[in-house]
């Protein structure tokens, strides 16, 4: 249940189209999740550089007005929705597999 909630709170800023640094808040759900798996179970390659990084990279980012393109914001937040899809993926091997919808008669 943990990793689905963590799922959710990483999959919000991938609804809508802009993000603040206020709203960064709910990010703690999911790397703390990853955080107690990672304590448990044993970290992924790379998991223990990308978890600090996610909470100091907030710090490094331009305001709004300053920025053109595609936000940086969004670049952390598919950091943190791919470490908890990865995260995912490694505690429940087959979660993510295609099944078929009906047996074949």
């Amino acid at each position: 249940r943990t990793r689905r909630a963590a799922l959710l709170c990483a999959s919000v800023f991938m609804a809508a189209p802009y993000g603040y640094y206020y709203e960064f808040v709910i990010l703690v759900l999911p790397v703390a999740v990853l955080v107690k798996r990672g304590m448990e179970k044993g970290w992924l390659r790379y998991e223990q550089w990308i978890l600090p990084a996610i909470f100091a990279l907030p710090l490094f980012l331009p305001g709004e007005a300053k920025q053109s393109g595609l936000p940086y914001w969004f670049f952390l937040m598919l950091t943190v929705w791919g470490s908890v899809l990865r995260r995912i993926a490694h505690d429940a091997p087959g979660v993510f597999a295609l099944r078929p919808l009906a047996k074949a008669a």
